[in-house]
């Protein structure tokens, strides 16, 4: 949620311009936080593809923490 006012027309055009940079921001950190991730949870399922037999325990849990743990 933005907190900057856009009352001044002169100013809503820089305004524009640094929300803009924060939701670019917020994207790429995001996508790079899922390339973390995925590779993570594709190895998990070749385990499961691997070893049929056995029971698969998928922990998504673990994911949440490890995307928490970069983030800050």
């Amino acid at each position: 949620h933005s907190q900057l006012k856009t009352g001044h027309p002169v100013r809503s055009a820089i305004h524009k311009q640094l929300n803009g940079r924060l939701v670019l921001r917020w994207v790429t950190t995001w996508e790079s936080l899922l390339l973390y991730v995925l590779p993570q949870h594709d190895l998990l399922f070749a385990h499961c593809l691997y070893y049929p037999f056995y029971v698969c325990e998928l922990r998504p849990v673990s994911l949440l923490v490890s995307i928490r743990l970069t983030m800050t």
